[in-house]
């Protein structure tokens, strides 16, 4: 381990249900109950970080990686085109899902004699840790007001891993470190759960006032339930369902 120091359109609501519109465009007949896609490396990195906060586990399993990969993808394939419902409806659909905290990382404040330990390289408390789960490194240490940065190679779920932290000797206690969160509008996407499906807001762009677009799943189909621009629209009858997914995205710990 080493230490080292360094830091980081009005519009018209749409509320769509399946089959009712012929204008709706839809994706080619899932063969086998599912779609066949071809996968990009970014869509791979999305899903694993998705899969990491959607699961709420210390790792994130395979399955839920293609799960949530799946769902995303299915839903951009159906809609990214539909030009007629939103011009621009592609870019938002584009924006990428990041986690509210940062991956494999975790705040930690010890007690002061453990804090001397750390500042000297001779703090052995994880020692009793699997050893992927002892600190790769120290990204940040601040001996005076005894906080350190641990970070991990292995894409581990911080609130997991700062509940393990939390037990062992001389560490008063961790948690995630949280990404600058001002607003909803420092994150374009947000996913929820909804009647044990998924469920999705995205932004186009919050500080310019453009809308934001709500999309559940019904019965495994993606739905595009509505769109609302806050600055020319009264807030629609769905909003407060959607809204859920915003007040609960940084707080989320699995389903």
């Amino acid at each position: 381990m080493r230490l080292r120091t360094s830091s980081h359109f009005s519009f018209l609501l749409i509320a769509c249900c399946l089959g009712c519109t012929k204008n709706q465009p839809v994706a080619p007949s899932p063969e086998g109950g599912s779609l066949n896609f071809a996968y990009t490396r970014e869509d791979s990195t999305e899903g694993a970080q998705f899969a990491l906060w959607f699961e709420g586990k210390l790792l994130a399993s395979d399955s839920t990686k293609q799960r949530v990969m799946y769902s995303l993808k299915y839903l951009r394939h159906k809609y990214s085109d539909s030009v007629n419902i939103y011009p621009a409806i592609a870019k938002v659909l584009a924006t990428k899902f990041f986690a509210p905290w940062v991956i494999g990382e975790i705040i930690v404040r010890f007690d002061s004699i453990s804090a001397k330990q750390v500042e000297a390289g001779v703090y052995t408390g994880w020692n009793s840790l699997d050893p992927s789960l002892r600190p790769d490194t120290i990204q940040s240490f601040l001996g005076a007001q005894r906080y350190g940065v641990l970070g991990f190679d292995e894409p581990y779920n911080p609130i997991r891993l700062s509940e393990i932290y939390r037990t062992l000797p001389g560490i008063v206690d961790a948690y995630q470190n949280a990404i600058g969160w001002v607003s909803e509008m420092d994150f374009p996407l947000f996913p929820g759960l909804k009647n044990g499906e998924h469920s999705y807001v995205f932004l186009e762009d919050g500080f310019l006032g453009r809308p934001y677009f709500y999309f559940r799943y019904v019965r495994g189909e993606p739905v595009l339930i509505g769109i609302w621009s806050p600055s020319t629209e009264q807030r629609p009858s769905w909003w407060a369902d959607a809204n859920q997914n915003i007040i609960g995205f940084s707080r989320w710990e699995g389903f």
